[in-house]
C-alpha cells in the first residue's frame, strides 16, 4: 500500500480543517459587568442593608441570563479600599464609569433608593463604558413592608432582561479594555507546549478537549505505526540475504508504507500542537485603546467557546 501527495494532503485536511473552523468560531465575547453598591440617598441607617442586598439580587438575575461576564460584588469595595474610587462615586455616572474602566468592565450597573415615610423608590441603570451612555434604566416604587422584596426582585429581573436584549456580546476586536496585572498568555502557551489543548482548557475554552483528543489520536497512531515499521524493517533485513528478491522487495515496500504512516501521524500531531499555539495567539486577542502614554496593550485568552 503506497501513499502519495494526495493522501498526505487528505490526511492533513482531515485533522486540521475542523480545528481551524473551531478556532475561527470564537467571534464574540460577553460584556464584563461591574455592579456598584446602591446609593442610600437619604443615608437611612435602618435600610442600609439594601445598599448591598439589591446588588446581590441584581447579580443573581444577571447570572441567570448567562449572557455576561460578571465581576464579583467585592470588586467595588476593593476599588474603594485601594483608593481607585471614592465611596460616593456610586452616585455620579461619570465617576462610576471611570471606576469601571479601572475594573476592566464594559458595563457598569449602578442605582439608588430613597425612602419617604412608608414609600420607597428604587432606580437602576446600566451604562455602557465605551459610549458613556445609559443603555437601560429601570424604576420600581413600593412600600417598606414585605412587598419591598418582591419589588427588588422585579427591578433586578427587569434590568437583567433588558440588558440581555440591548447589550449583546461584543466582537473580539471591538472590546476595549485596560489590562491590569499579568496577562495569562504565558500560562496558556507553556501549557499548550506540553499538551495541545491544555492552554485552551486553562482559559475556559471547551474545544481544548478536541485538541487533546486529536493530538492523542494522531500521536498514538504515529507511535503504533512506527512500532509496526520497526517490526517490518527487521523482517525485510532478515530477508536481505535471501534467495528470493521478490519476497525481500515486498517486505521492504510494506515497511516503507508503514514508515510513511508513522510520519503522517507525527506530522498531524505536530500540526495540532502548532494550531493550539496559534489559536492562543490569533483568536484570543483583546485589543486595548491607546493609554495615556500612547502604548497599545492587549490581553489574551479570556474568551469561552
Amino acid at each position: 500500500m503506497r501513499f502519495g501527495k494526495r493522501n498526505l494532503f487528505l490526511s492533513f485536511g482531515f485533522f486540521f480543517l475542523p480545528l481551524t473552523a473551531l478556532a475561527a468560531a470564537d467571534k464574540t465575547v460577553p460584556r464584563r459587568v461591574l455592579i456598584l453598591s446602591f446609593a442610600n440617598t437619604q443615608k437611612n441607617s435602618i435600610y442600609s442593608y439594601l445598599e448591598t442586598s439589591i446588588p446581590e439580587v441584581a447579580l443573581t438575575a444577571l447570572q441567570e441570563t448567562k449572557s455576561f461576564d460578571l465581576l464579583p460584588l467585592d470588586t467595588w469595595p476593593k476599588l474603594v479600599a485601594n483608593q481607585n474610587a471614592a465611596a460616593d462615586d456610586n452616585r455620579n455616572e461619570e465617576k462610576a464609569i471611570e471606576a469601571a474602566k479601572k475594573a476592566q468592565a464594559d458595563v457598569v450597573v449602578m442605582g439608588s433608593f430613597v425612602i419617604v415615610g412608608n414609600s420607597m423608590q428604587m432606580t437602576a441603570r446600566a451604562l455602557e463604558i465605551q459610549s458613556g451612555r445609559i443603555i437601560v434604566s429601570r424604576v420600581e416604587r413600593t412600600s417598606t413592608d414585605a412587598r419591598m422584596f418582591g419589588a427588588i426582585d422585579n427591578l433586578a429581573k427587569g434590568l437583567a432582561t433588558e440588558m440581555k436584549q440591548k447589550l449583546p456580546p461584543l466582537a473580539q476586536r471591538e472590546v476595549i479594555r485596560t489590562i491590569g496585572g499579568d496577562s495569562p498568555v504565558v500560562s496558556q502557551l507553556w501549557r499548550n507546549a506540553l499538551l495541545p489543548g491544555w492552554g485552551q482548557l486553562y482559559a475556559g475554552k471547551k474545544r481544548g478537549w478536541i485538541y487533546i483528543a486529536t493530538f492523542a489520536g494522531a500521536f498514538g497512531f504515529g507511535t503504533f505505526s512506527y512500532i509496526s515499521y520497526q517490526g517490518k524493517k527487521n523482517t525485510y533485513l532478515a530477508l536481505e540475504s535471501g534467495l528470493d528478491p521478490a519476497v525481500y522487495t515486498a517486505a521492504r515496500t510494506a515497511a516503507d508504507d508503514q514508515r510513511k504512516l508513522a510520519l503522517y501521524g507525527f506530522l498531524a500531531a505536530a500540526g495540532v500542537w502548532t494550531i493550539a499555539l496559534g489559536d492562543t495567539l490569533l483568536f484570543s486577542f483583546v485589543f486595548d485603546a491607546p493609554t495615556q502614554s500612547g502604548a497599545m496593550k492587549f490581553e489574551l485568552g479570556r474568551f469561552v467557546w
